[in-house]
């Protein structure tokens, strides 16, 4: 999966943060979706690994220096973690589903 991400931020010229949604289906890698936009995806990546990943980018748009901060090279998890789609008629206390 590494792999194909540094490809497709390679190809596409991202140069920070990007989502991807992957599937894998018989041992094929599908690309659902590539947004270089990752609002929804940094609370998630904090969330998963532990680094306050907002917070600090905000800190060095403060004038911080990112080197300030001793990241790894590499984030890293040692679970598989997943998140789960809600659509808005599932946040609404009244539902029009039949």
């Amino acid at each position: 999966m590494r792999h194909y991400t540094r490809k497709l931020a390679s190809a596409l010229t991202v140069s920070g943060l990007m989502n991807i949604q992957f599937a894998i289906k018989d041992d094929r890698v599908y690309v659902l979706e590539v947004n270089p936009r990752a609002s929804r995806t940094v609370p998630f990546v904090s969330k998963a690994t532990g680094v306050p990943i907002a917070r600090i980018a905000a800190l060095v748009m403060a004038g911080q220096k990112l080197s300030e901060f001793c990241l790894p090279q590499e984030l890293t998890v040692d679970r598989s973690i997943s998140s789960r789609r809600s659509f808005p008629s599932e946040k609404s206390p009244v539902s029009t589903r039949s």
